[in-house]
C-alpha cells in the first residue's frame, strides 16, 4: 500500500522512480500539472502505476487514498487532487483566486483561546497554529465536499 502511495505523493525531483521518464514523454502536460498543480491525471497512473500489482488494485488504492484525504476526486474530471503535494508546489500550486466568488476564513485557535469577535483580520491568522500541509488537506476536502453538494 505505502509502496503504491509513494509512486504518487513524493517529490519528484528529489526522488525519480522509472516510470516518471515515460510518463513525462508521453503525457507532459499532464506531467507538468502533477508536479506544479498536484492534479493527477487519471492517464497517467498506467506510467507511475506500471507495476502489475499496482494496476491490477488501481480503484481499490485510490478508494483507499481518498478515504484518508490523500486524494480528492473532482466529478466529471478525469483529474484528481493529491493534497499532500500541494505543500511542494509553493505558490505556484494553489488556483488561482475568483473574484466573483465569496471568501471563506477559517481560523484554528487552542480551546483555551477566546476571540470576541465572529470576523477577524489577516493579523489574526499570522499566529495560527495549523500545520501548512493539513491546511492543504482542509482546502482540497473543501474542494471535493463542494462538488458533492447541490
Amino acid at each position: 500500500l505505502l509502496d503504491a502511495m509513494t509512486c504518487l505523493i513524493r517529490n519528484f525531483d528529489l526522488h525519480p522512480m522509472p516510470g516518471d521518464t515515460r510518463a513525462q514523454r508521453a503525457m507532459e502536460t499532464e506531467w507538468i500539472s502533477l508536479c506544479r498543480s498536484a492534479e493527477l491525471h487519471d492517464g497517467l497512473l498506467r506510467y507511475l502505476w506500471a507495476n502489475k500489482e499496482f494496476a491490477d488494485s488501481k480503484l481499490s488504492l485510490l478508494s483507499t487514498m481518498e478515504h484518508f484525504g490523500l486524494l480528492v476526486s473532482v466529478p466529471g474530471r478525469p483529474v484528481m487532487i493529491l493534497p499532500p503535494l500541494l505543500a511542494f508546489g509553493g505558490a505556484d500550486a494553489l488556483p488561482p483566486m475568483a473574484h466573483t466568488l465569496s471568501e471563506c476564513y477559517m481560523h484554528f485557535s487552542l480551546a483555551e483561546q477566546r476571540f470576541p469577535d465572529l470576523l477577524w483580520s489577516p493579523e489574526h491568522f499570522a499566529t495560527g497554529f495549523l500545520p501548512k500541509a493539513a491546511f492543504y488537506r482542509i482546502v482540497a476536502a473543501s474542494i471535493g465536499w463542494g462538488y458533492n453538494t447541490t
